[in-house]
Parts: C-alpha cells; sequence; structure tokens
C-alpha cells in the first residue's frame, strides 16, 4: 500500500509514522478463511475474529469498507446448489444459485501457494456471466430512445469484450471437487 496518500502536509511521511499506520490497517486488511469439505459438500467462510473498530482520521469510522461482506459459502456439486449468506448495507440476503458447469483447460504451468504445488487453469466465459455488478444502463437519447451509432461518441464506441478467460489455480493436495 502507498501510504504517501495519506500525508495531508503534502510533505514526506516519517518512516515511523507510515510503519504505524501500517500497523494500524494490518489488523483491518487481512483475513483468514475456513475451508470445511467432503466429496460432495463445501463450507467456504471468512474465519470470526473479534477487533477494535478502525478509525480514520478525526475520529471517522471506514465503514464504507463493510457496507457488504460476503458470508458464508455451500457448495453441494451433487445436487449443483450454491448458497450464500450476503450482507448488504445492513440488510442480509440469502442467495441461492445452480452451480454453472464449465470447460477446464488443465496447463501446465504451476507454481509454489505457501506449502502446495498449485497448478494453472483457464477457462473461457461469457462477459454477461461475470459482471452481475455492472449497472450501466444502454444509452438514451432525450427522447428516451436507446442511442444509434451516429450518435455515440468515440469512448462509447469502443466495443466490450465479449468473453473473458477466468484463471484458477488448484492443488490436488486439497481432494475438493
Amino acid at each position: 500500500m502507498d501510504m504517501s496518500r495519506f500525508n495531508r502536509t503534502g510533505g514526506q511521511m516519517s518512516e515511523q509514522r507510515r510503519k504505524e499506520i501500517e500497523e494500524r490497517m494490518k489488523p483491518f486488511l487481512e483475513k483468514s478463511y475456513i475451508l470445511l469439505f467432503n466429496k460432495e459438500e463445501s463450507v467456504f467462510k471468512e474465519e470470526e475474529k473479534l477487533s477494535a473498530p478502525m478509525v480514520g482520521s478525526r475520529g471517522r469510522g471506514f465503514g464504507f469498507v463493510n457496507s457488504f461482506s460476503s458470508g458464508p459459502q455451500y457448495k453441494n456439486i451433487k445436487s449443483k446448489t450454491f448458497i450464500q449468506d450476503q450482507e448488504f448495507f445492513g440488510k442480509q440476503f440469502l442467495i441461492k444459485e445452480e452451480l454453472q458447469s464449465y470447460n477446464w483447460k488443465m496447463e501446465s504451468e504451476s507454481k509454489q501457494i505457501g506449502n502446495y504445488t498449485a497448478f494453472k487453469a483457464t477457462v473461457m466465459i461469457p462477459i454477461k456471466q461475470l459482471n452481475w455488478m455492472r449497472v450501466n444502463p444502454p444509452l438514451r437519447n432525450d427522447n428516451g430512445n436507446k442511442n444509434t451509432d451516429e450518435t455515440l461518441t468515440k469512448e462509447e464506441l469502443i466495443e466490450e469484450p465479449q468473453i473473458a478467460e477466468v484463471v484458477a489455480w488448484y492443488t490436488p493436495m486439497i481432494p475438493i471437487n
């Protein structure tokens, strides 16, 4: 993290002050997760821990960071079920979806992640399936009709990719489907 962004005086932040801020932010930014699984089911959740609230300058908290948090995720590959408990701006939601099957390509590339040898896998997925947070509606002109190519700006004419490559790293040492 570039701590120079937090220095409001415009001068150099002292090394001691930078370390102080990093230490205060570290417990807030680092998270641990728990994965419980068998051959058909898995539960993935953040490890719960108590900590003092992080406070910014002038006593204000960094509440915007916690405006939504991902809760436990349950997957059942036999029934193709995905369920997630999700908090969004103080309201709880239970999201239920059907698991999608993808045609993963197992690559020969590998790397060490912690104590595990991990292997690369890739898949091509349509952007529409990945872009669930997109909120940009189609452009409309003053009459409420969709803009035609003749009225679009140069930036609007740039074509968005229709498909994206997703990269995952897996290890056979964790025997989960």
